[in-house]
């Protein structure tokens, strides 16, 4: 896609197996029943676990990323070293506000986006779905969805149903930078 105006939101449809989201969702699970994750200061009912070390950073992890990375067209890209990659939890109740990502820890680099990338792997209902520029985006779980972060506001609704998962991956981008995946 190539124009002057970025499309909000790029979706890459069954990006993981039906296997692979099983795997994705009994890892992410485990990482909550043993107590791995850690509740986010800024919304209730949100927990995340960073996933940039060993025994974290596995082989599922590491497919996932070099999925991303085909699907999006981010070769090139290094991992936001902010973020980088996790595992995000939101039980119901819980919700993101709608926010955009600093660039702070980018330095004064003002040439450089976050581009963020997010496997749905439990959705629950709608109230899952991101929301991104005021504007709901329609997925299902199983699909990935990237966005630039650090430009257009994005959040959910209040959770209600099943908690839910998403594995995130963070990437810096040049401000030229256009997505593989078709835009919406």
């Amino acid at each position: 896609m190539m124009s002057d105006q970025k499309a909000s939101v790029y979706i890459a449809r069954n990006v993981v197996t039906t296997e692979e989201r099983s795997a994705l969702l009994e890892k992410a699970e485990d990482h909550f029943r043993n107590g791995e994750m850690r509740a986010n200061p800024v919304g209730p009912h949100r927990f995340a676990r960073r996933l940039e070390e060993e025994p974290y950073l596995d082989e599922l992890v590491q497919n996932m990323t070099k999925r991303i990375v085909g699907a999006f067209g981010l070769h090139d890209c290094p991992l936001d070293p902010h973020l980088g990659r996790i595992c995000s939890r939101i039980e119901p109740g819980g919700y993101i506000q709608s926010h955009t990502d600093k660039l702070c820890w980018f330095g004064d680099d003002t040439s450089s986006e976050n581009f963020r990338c997010n496997i749905m792997v439990q959705l629950g209902n709608k109230t899952g779905l991101p929301v991104i520029e005021g504007k709901r985006a329609e997925l299902h779980e199983g699909d990935a969805w990237g966005f630039f972060a650090s430009r257009l506001f994005h959040g959910t609704q209040v959770i209600s149903g099943k908690p839910r998962i998403i594995y995130g991956f963070g990437f810096v981008v040049p401000k030229d930078f256009e997505p593989t995946t078709a835009g919406l």
